[in-house]
């Protein structure tokens, strides 16, 4: 599935301000771990990985254990719902971060598609 992104200012400030911060904050192992995930998930699917990795850290810090309010789970927060009904993932599954990743950045390309390559409203 390729992509051209069509990218505003905003998104580009967004991905070099979060992309600055993961790169030069502090991140113990762990994270670097997650990142290096997202990566290579975002490489295989022909995905940005400065994306991911934005979205990644917007939605949950890195955290594979993170789970939101309203009920998303996992590094890339995805809703049960989401998972089960339009990705075929298992609920239970949301907590594994390799599961998580591929399923979200999957979404996100999913996204990108429906919304004609605009990140902004993705």
């Amino acid at each position: 599935m390729e992509h051209v992104f069509k990218i505003t200012a905003t998104v580009l400030t967004f991905i070099a301000i979060v992309g600055s911060s993961v790169a030069f904050g502090s991140v113990n192992r762990h994270q670097a771990e997650i990142q290096e995930l997202i990566v290579r998930e975002a490489n295989r699917q022909n995905f940005p990985p400065a994306l991911a990795l934005a979205v990644a850290r917007v939605e949950s810090n890195f955290d594979p254990r993170a789970k939101s309010h309203a009920g998303a789970r996992g590094v890339m927060q995805i809703m049960p719902a989401t998972a089960e009904q339009e990705l075929g993932v298992p609920r239970r599954k949301l907590y594994d971060p390799e599961t998580n990743i591929r399923a979200g950045i999957r979404f996100l390309n999913q996204l990108i598609d429906t919304y004609d390559g605009k990140w902004d409203i993705a």
